[in-house]
């Protein structure tokens, strides 16, 4: 993907993998995994992992009964852009609306820190508490030894992409020092439920700074929700045409995408290093933006 979209298909090719065979043992892992958790007492993979983020049944069946309605309401919200690059939805495309934005309110991480500060008082009289660095993936932590938090940014990311991680890690900052107020554990919810806290607080701080960055950001969730769609449907059947079912999922997601087959869910390691493990962010993503319209 650092290849311009007009070659990427050429270097992808240029690989010569046997998709088939990677196929074939990636579904035997995934019955592997699926044993697992029936090992451990689950019904499924699934239901271990709503064990293990604290998602509720109620919320779990929810989403599987009414996210096509979602769906659709991310797919209204997305900025009209006269003429996207005819790659945009295709198999080696970005479908990054992000990215494709003329401007960007943020030069710099400083920037995005000083401007959510200035936003919340809370953060603002803890700025000093913050340290920003680097790694593979992005995240927060408190460190009680130094009594500070510790913003972890992805660090391959380009600058729109490390500015939003930030707001959505300083979302996750504003409600534990909320919490910590109250004399209140945060660490005791739950993934699920201090996602879906940090991401209504990530999506007040965006529809204010830039509606058309706002709208620009639901092409992320929509890609959270094909990836878990399709991790849904792999563990449910891992003997079926997965490149075929990625597709689908793409489309099903992205309603102006026509992929026949999609084998690159292989290129991505939330689904075959770390299965189900953004199932937490896509519940949560569903749940907060099915209560802007239900």
């Amino acid at each position: 993907f650092n290849a311009p979209p007009e070659k990427r298909r050429e270097v992808w090719e240029s690989f010569d993998l046997p998709i088939k065979t990677i196929e074939k043992h990636f579904a035997l892992m995934t019955l592997e995994r699926n044993e697992f958790a029936i090992n451990r007492g689950y019904q499924s993979r699934i239901d271990m992992f709503l064990h293990d983020y604290k998602i509720p049944k109620a919320d779990y069946k929810s989403f599987i009964k009414n996210i096509d309605k979602v769906i659709d309401y991310c797919n209204q919200q997305l900025p009209k852009i006269d003429n996207l690059p005819n790659w945009f939805y295709s198999v080696f495309g970005s479908r990054c609306f992000i990215c494709l934005l003329p401007s960007f309110p943020f030069k710099t991480l400083d920037e995005v820190l000083k401007y959510v500060a200035n936003d919340h008082k809370i953060l603002k009289k803890y700025r000093n508490k913050i340290i920003i660095t680097f790694g593979d993936s992005s995240k927060i932590r408190y460190r009680k030894e130094t009594d500070d938090f510790e913003i972890i940014i992805e660090k391959n990311e380009n600058i729109r992409h490390k500015s939003l991680d930030l707001i959505h890690e300083l979302g996750h900052m504003v409600n534990y020092l909320k919490d910590f107020k109250q004399n209140s554990n945060p660490f005791k919810k739950g993934p699920y439920l201090k996602e879906k806290e940090a991401f209504e607080t990530e999506l007040k701080i965006l529809k204010k700074l830039s509606p058309v960055l706002y709208q620009s950001t639901f092409s992320q969730y929509l890609s959270v929700f094909q990836s878990i769609l399709f991790q849904i449907e792999l563990h449910k059947s891992p003997r079926q045409n997965l490149s075929k079912l990625y597709a689908q999922m793409f489309n099903r997601c992205f309603k102006k995408a026509k992929q026949k087959s999609n084998p690159l869910y292989i290129l991505d390691n939330r689904i075959t290093l770390h299965s189900l493990s953004n199932l937490h962010h896509a519940v949560a993503y569903y749940e907060v933006i099915n209560s802007m319209f239900a």
